[in-house]
């Protein structure tokens, strides 16, 4: 089934960011150690940042007045539902120190994780010395050279130019599910022929997997596909492949039927009978190849050939059977 691969693993929703503290805490009087939690901090929302925590001095920022407002590097709980599908881009950007960090300070020189949203940058790293600067009284602010990083977010996931192979080993032998019950009588002492109007629902299901690992909840566009083996006839399973359909990543889709069907039953001399709705209840796992476009928020798109199994479960064949009668008093 489909799994979820994100630069961010699924099930830890927390990721490093670096803030300054006024823009954290609307204040620099204090310490990042000494912030805490932060809770939907509206700033921090827009970040997508519903809880943050864990926060440590960075680096040193500018002087407000006999604070300094300094950056921090903080654990932030991303405040959606699900870490977002990300495709990261890096290159080279100068950067002068005093924007940077705030101060000419220190010197350009820093390893790992700089900045968050930065400009252009979701990210800054690896800063390095590029050339020096101009004098700002006693200090010199020099220009750096960083890695700057940038995250394309997948919007969503199409499935095209599908090639089914849909034929009978794709199905397995229906087996009988009973739909719906009910009893008749025949108090005469002959045998009759009784009639019945029987309503009954059914649900099928349809799933899609594919070799490539998605990101659970995303929305999933599925085209129409070509069948490359036997038709199985007129199905609901054969009507969405032409057709095509929408869902969303790892989702297993119901749709519940209802139907009518005449019963006519013969019933003994003063018995009571059991009929019941049977239907045959089909496993169809249908191999596919296509090719997976991603979307992405920037406008870009990409695409990589996939192969997977489109899985349904189908009830069809109806009918009325009778069961076991007993003898009314």
């Amino acid at each position: 089934m489909l799994v979820c691969a994100v630069v961010q693993l699924c099930s830890a929703k927390l990721r490093e960011i670096i803030v300054n503290e006024e823009e954290l805490a609307n204040t620099c009087t204090a310490t990042c150690e000494e912030i805490g939690i932060v809770n939907n901090q509206p700033n921090m929302l827009k970040r997508n940042c519903q809880v943050v925590k864990e926060c440590k001095t960075s680096s040193h920022g500018w002087n407000k007045g006999f604070v300094r407002c300094d950056y921090c590097k903080c654990k932030c709980e991303d405040s959606r539902p699900f870490n977002p599908d990300t495709k990261q881009h890096s290159y080279d950007r100068t950067l002068e120190e005093a924007s940077l960090y705030g101060t000419c300070t220190g010197t350009c020189p820093r390893s790992g994780l700089v900045r968050t949203n930065f400009g252009s940058c979701d990210e800054v790293r690896n800063c390095r010395k590029n050339r020096n600067g101009w004098l700002r009284g006693f200090v010199r602010c020099d220009y750096c050279t960083c890695e700057c990083v940038y995250n394309k977010y997948v919007t969503h996931y199409r499935l095209i130019r599908m090639y089914y192979k849909l034929d009978n080993n794709a199905v397995s032998v229906g087996r009988p599910a009973e739909l719906k019950e009910t009893y008749v009588e025949n108090r005469s002492g002959q045998t009759q022929t009784l009639q019945q109007t029987m309503t009954f629902s059914y649900t099928n299901t349809m799933s899609i997997s594919t070799t490539r690992s998605l990101t659970t909840g995303y929305p999933l566009w599925v085209e129409s596909g070509f069948d490359l083996g036997k038709a199985l006839g007129n199905t609901d399973i054969t009507t969405i492949i032409k057709q095509g359909y929408s869902s969303t990543v790892d989702a297993v889709d119901e749709t519940t039927h209802s139907d009518t069907i005449e019963a006519r039953i013969n019933v003994g001399p003063r018995q009571r009978c059991k009929i019941v709705v049977v239907g045959n209840v089909m496993d169809i796992n249908v191999p596919y190849t296509g090719l997976l476009q991603i979307d992405y928020d920037n406008g870009s798109v990409s695409h990589e050939r996939t192969e997977g199994v489109f899985s349904g479960v189908e009830t069809s064949q109806f009918r009325v059977e009778k069961a076991e009668c007993t003898q009314l008093n």
